[in-house]
């Protein structure tokens, strides 16, 4: 950041960014679907919305129709030639009053605009956020389109994830984290030839979640919250670790790769007494139907059976980062 002498109008320094300024470039490096959760909003929610609404109708597999999505729904007014508009179809019908609803559509549009995931028509134009159209999430500016449904970059998830809301009922960090595992298992499991065993669970180490999807530590841990409602598999392939960390052995627990690679060369294979490295969590996508539920009633019962959220309690074991 430059800042300037009040001294003399000429001379510039340079000083450490605020924390504004650094959060702010932390949360550009992000890919675009997780900067939405920088902030507790209907964002994403919303942006599922469009996905879902735009893979009805602009699929390439049904006859007669294009790829590419063109909305023409209303943001908040249904209309019989066109159907529902965007409130409705993504709940935001509270409160009734029209201009606080037009303001709940106006900030998720704004916050999407910012993620490069909309455009909306330029500042100052009338009706700006009328007729927005959906981008592809790549940064690229086009017009979203409906991928091939073999493509090797697509993220599956079953309709009844969309036609029972669970994408309005999650919280935006349940969401990324769900999002996220399904993607990586489907990256890793993609295989045309089918020539290797299919993964049940995969892992999401921090250089992965971090550097692919832009998850923080903080996020990860909303994938407890996830498995406490049946949405993810999870397997702990050190079973006997505790809150992240494994019971004590020799001089030092939880010892690094880096430590045990100069413990080996120090000793050879001679066993020291050293607990192996700690291998990340795995995760894995449930049955579809499991979407069938009601999501409303699943959250409830499980919010009513443990009030206080496991990455919160002190006395349970926690999926650490």
């Amino acid at each position: 950041m430059r800042v300037r002498d009040p001294a003399d109008k000429d001379i510039a320094v340079d000083a450490d960014p605020d924390y504004r300024d650094r959060q702010a470039a932390e949360v550009a490096s992000r890919p675009p679907a997780t900067r939405l959760v920088h902030r507790r909003s209907n964002s994403l929610a919303f942006y599922l919305t469009t996905v879902y609404v735009a893979h009805l109708r602009a699929d390439p597999s049904r006859p007669g129709m294009r790829p590419v999505f063109v909305n023409d729904l209303a943001n908040l007014r249904s209309r019989p030639e066109a159907g529902p508009s965007w409130a409705s179809l993504a709940a935001l019908t509270a409160p009734r009053e029209p201009r606080a609803r037009r303001a709940q559509v106006h900030r998720a549009l704004d916050s999407l605009e910012a993620a490069g995931l909309v455009a909306l028509h330029p500042p100052g134009t009338r009706y700006r956020y009328e007729q927005w159209q959906l981008l592809q999430e790549d940064g690229s500016g086009q017009r979203y389109r409906v991928p091939p449904e073999k493509s090797p970059t697509g993220l599956r998830l079953p309709a009844t994830f969309f036609w029972n809301g669970w994408h309005l009922v999650l919280e935006p960090a349940e969401l990324v984290m769900l999002l996220a595992v399904l993607d990586q298992h489907w990256r890793l499991n993609y295989d045309p030839a089918q020539n290797r065993p299919p993964r049940a669970t995969v892992a999401l180490p921090r250089t992965v979640r971090w550097g692919h999807y832009g998850i923080s530590g903080e996020v990860y841990l909303h994938a407890q919250q996830l498995v406490e409602f049946g949405l993810l598999e999870f397997h702990d392939p050190m079973p006997h670790r505790r809150r992240g960390k494994l019971p004590a052995h020799g001089a030092e627990a939880n010892p690094s790769r880096e430590d045990l690679k100069a413990d080996t060369e120090a000793n050879g294979d001679v066993h020291t007494g050293q607990p192996p490295p700690k291998e990340p969590y795995q995760f894995g996508p449930v049955d579809p139907s499991t979407f069938n539920r009601d999501p409303i009633a699943v959250v409830t019962d499980t919010l009513t059976a443990y009030p206080i959220p496991s990455r919160l309690q002190d006395d349970e074991d926690l999926l650490w980062s």
